[in-house]
């Protein structure tokens, strides 16, 4: 579990770095200047990512050890809480990419 959850939490961290920087790229060629990485992203789903998800992984290591069917539906709870916040995320990181941005000049 604890190699997953690390696993998870490093594979997560470099997609919400490395998603703005590659949609600042692919916008960059269009004949408009193209937004920087951090216009593109939405810092508060990330805040509630890691607060859910720093949550969740000791909730879980807790119902294990307490052997607790509430607290394990608790901490599955915050953690798909904080899953919908990085979707919520990768939502804004689309709507910003679709918004006009100014002109090249």
């Amino acid at each position: 579990m604890l190699v997953g959850g690390w696993l998870l939490s490093f594979v997560l961290g470099m997609l919400q770095r490395i998603l703005p920087f590659l949609v600042s790229m692919h916008l960059a060629g269009r004949g408009r200047r193209a937004p920087t990485p951090s216009a593109l992203t939405a810092e508060r789903w990330l805040v509630l990512h890691a607060r859910c998800h720093l949550l969740a992984l000791p909730g879980l290591a807790l119902a294990i050890g307490f052997d607790s069917p509430v607290l394990g539906l608790a901490a599955a709870t915050v953690g798909g809480l904080g899953g919908l916040a990085l979707a919520g995320f990768f939502v804004e990181l689309l709507r910003r990419m679709r918004a006009p941005a100014a002109p090249a000049g």
